[in-house]
This record gives C-alpha cells, sequence and structure tokens, in this order.
C-alpha cells in the first residue's frame, strides 16, 4: 500500500506555496487564489456566528430600546427645558444621616424634620 504525502492529501501543493523553496508559479497562484477564498468563508462565518450571537443575547432589541428612550428623553427636555444647575455659592444641600432625607441648605447641628435625628 502506497503512503500519500501531505502535498497530495493537501490538494497537490496548494499549501506548498506556503513552504519556502517548494513553491512555483502555477503553486503560488493556486496558494493566492486558495487564501481568497478561505478569507472569505471565514468572513462569511464571521457575519452568520455575529448575528447569531446578537439574536441569542437580544442586542439588536436592546440597542431600539435604548434608542427609543434617548429620543423620548431628548423630547422630554425639549418641552420642559433642562433644569437649571444650582447657582455658584449656594451651600450644598444637607443629607440626615438616619433617614437620608435631603434638606436643601447647610443645617449642621439642627434637626431633622422627618425623624428628628441631629444634622
Amino acid at each position: 500500500m502506497k503512503q500519500l504525502g501531505w502535498r497530495t492529501i493537501m490538494g497537490g501543493g496548494a499549501l506548498a506555496a506556503l513552504v519556502p523553496g517548494t513553491a512555483h508559479a502555477a503553486d503560488s497562484q493556486d496558494a493566492v487564489a486558495l487564501g481568497l477564498v478561505l478569507l472569505g468563508g471565514a468572513f462569511l462565518l464571521f457575519l452568520v456566528m455575529r448575528e447569531l450571537m446578537c439574536w441569542y443575547w437580544k442586542v439588536n432589541e436592546g440597542l431600539g430600546l435604548l434608542r427609543e428612550i434617548r429620543d423620548r428623553l431628548g423630547a422630554l427636555e425639549a418641552v420642559a427645558g433642562r433644569p437649571a444647575a444650582a447657582p455658584r455659592g449656594a451651600p450644598p444641600a444637607t443629607t440626615c444621616p438616619k433617614c437620608a432625607a435631603v434638606h436643601p441648605g447647610d443645617l449642621a447641628g439642627q434637626f431633622c424634620d422627618r425623624c428628628g435625628a441631629k444634622l
């Protein structure tokens, strides 16, 4: 029984062009064509797998929802206007350590209206 070499198994030398010193002109052209076909096939496989992953993880639906939220927030800002920023030099708000109520201004040493804890 005759043993087959790797050149015979791999298509008669198309891959031999990749080994230095063994390539002929025809083999080089075959290798370039094979490389382009393999590259194109890998790219198509990538696109199919990407679409499957996006479908499985619902990426496209999430993206659509995020765009809808962005558009609705933009419409709200256009109607209501942007909230005014706190004036410069205004005292910071005080947060109650017990109930987490926020009181406007610096109320250190006073008591919370909600729970009576010292601020």
